[in-house]
């Protein structure tokens, strides 16, 4: 049972609404790093938090980039890359995306629960999301596939998710991490090198804001992070 799934399917409605418009502009985006720049943008969907007064689906603003060129350098490089979904709705803004960088001959694993935690949007409802999305483009999604952490965990929980996953980590030419809680699970279990991993989000508390050197609320996509573990 998911209490929140009819607000999660509203959501989805609402991203699936704007896909007319959102998708040109991710579509034909020749620089990767605005393609995540859109998905940052998106990552205003949560539950609602002190301080904030947008909970929905926000697609427009500024976006700060964190070693953009190392960011660029590390998807332009990736034959294999691991995306790692967040909130229901703008996981349709990170289907788009995905499919836009298979159009550069990539392939695209997007990560998602397996069980229902919040508003983040499980494998299932994630498969669901990219057949219709890819319909409705009229693209194919040969290229993208979606797989379950197997829990309710994220994918960066070490020990908590599935083999498959742990495996996908580090196989992965280039790490997508969206939204704030696989960045937080990222911080702690250091799953993934630096090196090839890239954060997108929306700095939505101060802590994450002062961490990644931007304002609160801020949209951010960085190369790179630093390990929180002792």
């Amino acid at each position: 049972m998911d209490p929140l799934r009819s607000a999660k399917q509203k959501l989805n409605n609402q991203a699936l609404g704007a896909l007319e418009e959102l998708a040109p502009r991710i579509l034909e985006e020749q620089d990767f790093l605005n393609v995540l720049g859109a998905a940052a943008l998106a990552n205003s969907v949560d539950i609602w938090l002190p301080g904030r007064s947008e909970t929905g689906l926000v697609l427009e603003g500024r976006v700060r980039f964190v070693n953009a060129e190392r960011a660029r350098r590390i998807l332009g490089n990736a034959g294999l890359v691991a995306y790692l979904l967040d909130n229901s709705g703008e996981a349709v803004v990170d289907i788009v995306a995905a499919l836009r960088l298979a159009m550069e001959g990539k392939e695209v694993v997007l990560v998602a629960r397996g069980e229902p935690y919040e508003l983040d949007v499980t494998a299932e409802e994630a498969q669901r999301l990219l057949v219709e999305v890819a319909r409705r483009l009229r693209m194919s999604t040969k290229r993208v596939r979606v797989v379950s952490t197997g829990s309710a965990y994220p994918g960066f929980a070490t020990g908590l998710v599935s083999s498959r996953v742990a495996y996908l980590l580090v196989d992965a030419d280039a790490v997508v991490s969206k939204g704030i809680a696989n960045y937080e699970a990222l911080v702690e279990y250091c799953s993934t090198v630096p090196e090839k991993t890239i954060v997108a989000l929306r700095a939505k508390c101060a802590p994450i804001a002062r961490i990644l050197g931007a304002e609160r609320d801020e949209a951010v996509v960085a190369a790179g992070y630093r390990c929180m573990r002792p």
